[in-house]
């Protein structure tokens, strides 16, 4: 039997009305013959990135790179999916058909076939979508296609290396390990906002970095993307939004070329691979942002655009969000730089401070804190953990058990990864950092070390005897900072399966 999508065909026109602001127009054709159009417009803010640098614009062949990761981000977006979307045997209402028409100023360099093959087999991977792209010169601006290296006012920073932040638990942690080994002392941070809320918050996180870290240079750099959606009016309807990674991986990586550096980034393993937490939660059905096989495809992708040799490192890969947690808070001692950090799914909805305590993000956040023996003084949670036993909001604790008993059932199996994961082992071990007998250790070594934490976690919340809301985590108020001079750091611990 055939399956059929019934999702729309999304077309998408962009043209360049000024640097860092784009027309577009989106039509949306039915299988029923029925069709509309609709214009909005894109900005895409970086004005940080040229002072920084010292430019008055970047490269053209950044420049494309970045263009084309915001229209992509924004499409997707944009495109909402069958409300029907599911697992079905019958018509496919999870696939969608996107075509994007984007201005750049190296085309012709774009519309080889090889290389709109890999930019599409890329978005396929991340979204589960078929999409298409055609792209057109901005303009005369087209002739002016060269490869433009970082000039003499850049040089003069001279940064030790590039982080990608993005205000959450893991970033932040990965911030502190990048500031701990620093020689120089000099890092480059790369943020993409795409709500207001993100940057109060992550300026008053780097501020407290820089208070602690008082021997280190941090250089925040920001791209702020932002969807003007006029007559359009606010559409939220598709919420799985995988493409978002693509965005933020995309100015890192621009933001590392520019550094001459590799780009790194922080994520836990159970995170980052993708490990199901439902029978259905496969493909694109689950988020993919940093996995090995995306930060594979994404740097190889832009190494060929921009002939360069940039790469990305996942320094959080090995790592359960416990180990991780454990580790950087030894390194800046008394400090409460990380409680500040936000992990909430809902965290664009929410005041200061606040958290739902139910989603996925939350309650790995919980399990963290917990099995670290630490306090998350900042987030004051909606629903507290021991609410949620029994409730319809425990709907995520119980995935995670899924998860958990999933992995526990295979960890003494040969074969652990093959079905560990998920999903086929050729998406993951080739773009592993180790050899493959070594990754089968260290990821069982991962995965038994999860398994442990969370029966840990579980057995401490069923014995928590007050359920009251709003008890959860700290009161919300400003933290003060306490410095930490580089002579009394360490490097966090090696690898291993405890």
């Amino acid at each position: 039997m055939s399956i059929q999508s019934r999702n729309p065909v999304y077309r998408f026109h962009f043209s360049l009305v000024d640097e860092g602001l784009l027309r577009a127009e989106r039509s949306i054709h039915c299988h029923d013959g029925g069709a509309s159009q609709s214009v909005f417009s894109v900005s895409a803010d970086i004005r940080t990135l040229r002072a920084t640098c010292g430019m008055d614009s970047i490269p053209p062949d950044l420049s494309d790179f970045l263009t084309l990761a915001a229209c992509i981000c924004v499409a997707d977006r944009l495109s909402p999916r069958n409300p029907g979307a599911g697992l079905g045997y019958g018509d496919d209402h999870w696939t969608r058909n996107i075509q994007v028409e984007i201005p750049l100023h190296c085309p012709e360099r774009w519309n080889d076939g090889e290389v709109i093959e890999a930019l599409e087999g890329l978005c396929h991977w991340l979204t589960g979508d078929k999409w298409s792209f055609d792209f057109k010169p901005i303009g005369t601006l087209g002739r002016y296609c060269q490869r433009v290296l970082p000039s003499d006012p850049f040089m003069r920073i001279e940064p030790d290396a590039t982080m990608l932040y993005s205000g959450g638990l893991d970033s932040a942690i990965g911030l502190v390990n990048v500031l701990n080994k620093v020689d120089a002392g000099r890092v480059w941070t790369a943020t993409v906002l795409t709500n207001t809320k993100q940057k109060p918050r992550i300026d008053e996180q780097i501020e407290g970095f820089r208070t602690v870290f008082r021997k280190r240079e941090i250089l925040m750099t920001t791209m702020h993307l932002n969807i003007h959606y006029g007559a359009l009016g606010r559409d939220d309807r598709e919420s799985s939004y995988r493409s978002r990674g693509f965005l933020f991986l995309a100015f890192g990586l621009v933001v590392a070329r520019l550094a001459k550096r590799d780009l790194t980034i922080c994520e836990n393993g159970i995170g980052a691979l993708a490990i199901p937490m439902t029978p259905d939660h496969l493909g694109p059905r689950v988020s993919k942002s940093v996995h090995p096989r995306t930060l594979g495809l994404i740097s190889a992708f832009f190494r060929r655009m921009t002939e360069s040799d940039t790469e990305i490192d996942n320094q959080g890969l090995a790592f359960t969000k416990t180990q991780l947690l454990s580790d950087a808070n030894e390194l800046i001692e008394s400090s409460r730089l990380l409680d500040i950090t936000f992990s909430c799914d809902q965290f664009p909805y929410l005041t200061p401070g606040q958290a739902c305590g139910t989603c996925s993000s939350c309650l790995l956040r919980q399990l963290a804190f917990s099995q670290s023996g630490l306090e998350d003084g900042f987030t004051r949670y909606q629903f507290p953990i021991k609410s949620l036993m029994g409730s319809e909001k425990s709907l995520h604790f119980s995935a995670m058990g899924f998860q958990s008993a999933r992995l526990k059932s295979v960890l003494s199996r040969r074969d652990v990864l093959n079905v560990a994961l998920g999903q086929p082992i050729e998406y993951v071990v080739p773009y592993l950092p180790w050899s493959s007998e070594r990754s089968r250790e260290i990821l069982t070594q991962l995965f038994s070390r999860h398994v442990r934490e969370f029966d840990a976690f579980q057995i401490d919340v069923e014995s928590r005897k007050d359920s009251r809301p709003g008890i959860s985590g700290g009161t919300y108020g400003r933290i003060q900072f306490i410095g930490v001079g580089s002579e009394n750091m360490r490097t966090p611990g090696a690898i291993s399966g405890d």
